[in-house]
């Protein structure tokens, strides 16, 4: 069985399960943490060294992530270990951040700008772009000052660039057309 087979059913199966008791959005916020966690060099290690026993590995994740997430997020974890799939782990958690947002028509907006964007502003603009385009929005934003000022925003792949850089770049263009 290919890792994409199995990464979709035990993705797919943990979100019905979440959509039966009401908690996805609470596990969509879990699998993120998990993500992060994956991240540790460390951990990543002993999830994936087969020589460790499924009891520590089961003991050792509920003493990390017990109070930080969902019980079915636990269990989710305890029944990975158990069979031997804990493997996957990381897999399965970029795969529920997707199936998500596609099971709720949530579309990735990510917002580069040169400063930090004020909570309020972020928030206007999730409205704006929830109305005007009639989709569910999750904002992720990063800071690059090499754009010097303004935004950048892509949205399903499409970019707008309202940057300082770009329009810079944009007159440099036309100055040299007409030399």
């Amino acid at each position: 069985m290919n890792v994409n087979r199995i990464t979709v059913r035990y993705t797919k199966a943990l979100l019905e399960a979440a959509i039966d008791l009401g908690v996805s959005q609470n596990l969509d916020a879990d699998m993120k943490y998990i993500s992060s966690a994956l991240k540790l060099p460390d951990f990543k290690m002993f999830l994936e060294n087969p020589s460790i026993r499924t009891s520590v590995k089961n003991r050792t994740l509920k003493e990390l992530f017990a109070d930080k997430v969902n019980p079915l997020t636990l269990n989710f974890l305890e029944l990975l270990t158990k069979n031997k799939r804990e493997v996957y782990l990381g897999w399965i958690a970029r795969n529920y951040a997707d199936i998500y947002r596609k099971h709720f028509n949530i579309s990735l907006v990510e917002l580069t700008s040169s400063i930090k964007i004020d909570e309020k502003i972020k928030n206007k603009i999730i409205s704006v772009t929830t109305q005007s385009l009639k989709i569910n929005v999750e904002l992720t934003d990063t800071i690059n000052p090499e754009i010097i000022g303004g935004f950048i925003i892509n949205i399903d792949g499409k970019q707008y660039d309202a940057s300082i850089k770009h329009k810079l770049e944009k007159i440099k263009r036309e100055l040299l057309q007409n030399k």
